[in-house]
């Protein structure tokens, strides 16, 4: 009885905070079970930056106005290659879908995409800034990386933002 008022509560909170992802993981201290629940939807997780947002996938670029898109030519976690994901620096509705703090990202710091229903977990080994004409950090790659960009400086389209990471565990 406890447990479903605890439930039922953390569904409002996240219906008033407005969280999209349909996982809400609740550690149940009367059970001693470690296991992970993986979320249903495509995920990115960055917890140095803050980020935790649903992956949209689709054509259109007007779902960058609902958070993180998947470039819809680049590949995936399951097939390897060269996974591009991009995301708004800022968004009139900021939180966990927006690259605002993509530059604090450095060499060696790790993040989790949930594909699939399965977890992937990458370690960054580049950041850099190039033009905003430089679509080949979009090229497909032999290797299994994830490309991650946004644009900046802040408020700007000029350059963008670029953050590689390489599949570490699967």
């Amino acid at each position: 009885e406890v447990l479903f008022n605890v439930n039922s509560l953390l569904r409002v909170a996240k219906n008033f905070l407005g969280f999209e992802s349909s996982t809400v993981v609740v550690n149940d201290y009367s059970k001693n079970n470690s296991a992970e629940v993986i979320p249903t939807d495509n995920t990115l997780v960055i917890p140095k930056i803050d980020v935790n947002g649903i992956i949209y996938a689709g054509k259109s670029v007007n779902l960058l106005e609902k958070g993180i898109w998947h470039r819809p030519k680049s590949s995936n976690p399951e097939l390897g290659g060269n996974t591009v994901f991009v995301a708004h620096r800022f968004l009139y509705t900021s939180g966990p879908n927006t690259f605002y703090h993509l530059d604090k990202l450095k060499m060696d710091d790790e993040f989790t995409i949930y594909w699939n229903k399965k977890k992937y977990q990458y370690k960054v080994y580049e950041t850099k800034v190039v033009p905003a004409t430089a679509f080949d950090i979009e090229a497909p790659t032999k290797d299994p990386i994830v490309t991650l960009w946004t644009c900046t400086p802040l408020f700007t389209a000029t350059n963008r933002l670029v953050v590689r990471a390489k599949l570490i565990a699967s």
